[in-house]
């Protein structure tokens, strides 16, 4: 399903490629296909890009593809394995994460968490930080070379039932507070008959082709 939900992500980078050029080249057979890995006249990168990672440093290798601006990544991101599972989605802004990132585990969403993005064309850039008892407001400023810092609710998931195990609360890379979520005796009985209901945990019985044997061999004797 994670790839099928790869290939339409793909096929709407294209559509709105096609959109913005079929005015322009109506009589263009090519643009059927949308244009990747491309770069402006200042050799920037610029629109969809599709990217391959080799592993490194005990990361494994993984395939990335999104869009630039000007040689800037831009908006979302999307992480593939090399086997085809969605690993990854992340925002940016200014080349850095900025907003909301979701992570998952063999297809599994397993983590939801928010970055703020720093802007590299100041040397400080300023950040809105609430106080979680009193609410009093203030700005703090952050040296931009710090690139992101996370910035709000970080929510873990289980991979298996897909319940909530932990909530965090970020301000400018503080945790200010982290909280367990656990199981009730109720919650667990829940859990554990959607687990027994999943389709990867019912059992398959093989039944022959009614009129035929049931090994191969005598299905090839006919």
């Amino acid at each position: 399903m994670i790839c099928i939900c790869c290939v339409a992500i793909t096929n709407v980078f294209a559509q709105q490629h096609n959109d913005n050029t079929q005015g322009r080249n109506a009589d263009d057979k090519n643009t059927r296909t949308a244009t990747v890995n491309q770069r402006n006249d200042d050799g920037k990168k610029h629109g969809l890009w599709w990217e391959q990672f080799d592993a490194r440093r005990g990361e494994p290798a993984y395939t990335a593809f999104g869009s630039y601006d000007q040689g800037l990544k831009i908006g979302p991101w999307y992480q593939i394995n090399e086997i085809g599972d969605l690993v990854a989605i992340e925002n940016y802004r200014f080349d850095v994460l900025h907003g909301e990132v979701k992570y998952f585990e063999q297809g599994t969403l397993v983590c939801v968490g928010h970055y703020r993005g720093l802007n590299p064309s100041y040397a400080h850039d300023t950040i809105l930080v609430v106080h979680p008892v009193t609410g009093e407001e203030k700005l703090v400023s952050v040296p931009s070379a710090r690139g992101s810092v996370r910035h709000g609710i970080w929510r873990y998931y289980d991979g298996r039932s897909g319940r909530l195990i932990r909530e965090d609360d970020y301000q400018v890379d503080e945790l200010l507070y982290s909280k367990k979520f656990g199981l009730t005796q109720a919650d667990s009985a829940y859990y554990q008959l959607r687990e027994k209901s999943m389709p990867h945990n019912q059992p398959v019985h093989y039944k022959p082709p009614k009129g035929k044997g049931s090994s191969l061999t005598e299905i090839q004797g006919r």
